[in-house]
């Protein structure tokens, strides 16, 4: 019978990657900071459903904090499963929670815009003052969440517990979730960011669910066939 923490980490794994692709799916399109009528474009989207608005970036800062629970319990499993404490999941949480949290910070400023549409103030302008403080704080996020996917998948190389294609499927698709956030397109930033989130967590999921128990993996065991 499964127990209350598989089914809790088998949750959080599947759900945190869902709402962030709601997040991003569901959120307005804006073109990129780089086009030179971004600001005018932005304040149309923003004053067309503010209501929308407020949502799309509510539910991002939700999925940020649920993203942090996932990867905490893939490191807690991955212990587990191979009946050892792996350092590079250790470092990379630490990256992880510092790049969700600034992450998060993004939502936050964006939702000013909200409040200035509700007011017929210029939503424009009130953005185009934050944008100094929006950019440094996504890069940062990007930055810091690289390096934590980028080693939660040297754990996951290290680990040994799946077939070699699919840990490397999953190494990859976490290197991705990290990179997507640099780019300033949102079909990139967006789209790939929440895909990837899917095809990286969902099968560690299903790991959770299938492979519950400690199990000690050494050299001379076949590694889990899925």
């Amino acid at each position: 019978m499964t127990d209350f923490k598989t089914i809790y980490r088998v949750s959080i794994i599947i759900i945190a990657p869902v709402v962030m692709l709601f997040s991003f799916v569901y959120h307005p399109h804006i073109g990129s900071p780089l086009d030179a009528d971004f600001l005018d474009k932005f304040a149309s989207v923003v004053m067309a459903d503010p209501f929308r608005w407020g949502i799309v970036h509510y539910v991002t800062g939700i999925g940020c904090g649920l993203m942090i629970l996932a990867f905490l319990a893939i490191q807690n499993h991955f212990s587990e499963i191979t009946d050892r404490a792996e350092p590079w999941f250790g470092t990379g949480l630490h990256f992880v929670i510092l790049g969700n949290v600034f992450y998060a910070f993004l939502p936050s400023m964006e939702m000013g815009a909200m409040a200035a549409a509700e007011i017929q103030a210029d939503v424009g302008a009130f953005q185009g003052v934050l944008m100094s403080w929006f950019v440094p704080t996504l890069l940062t996020s990007a930055l810091l969440f690289s390096i934590g996917v980028a080693c939660f998948a040297t754990g996951i190389v290290r680990a040994n517990v799946l077939n070699r294609g699919l840990t490397w499927i999953l190494a990859a698709a976490l290197v991705v979730i990290g990179l997507s956030r640099f780019a300033p397109l949102n079909v990139i930033q967006f789209y790939a960011q929440g895909i990837a989130g899917i095809i990286a967590l969902w099968p560690i999921a299903w790991i959770v669910l299938k492979y519950p128990v400690v199990k000690t993996v050494t050299a001379s065991e076949p590694a889990i066939s899925v």
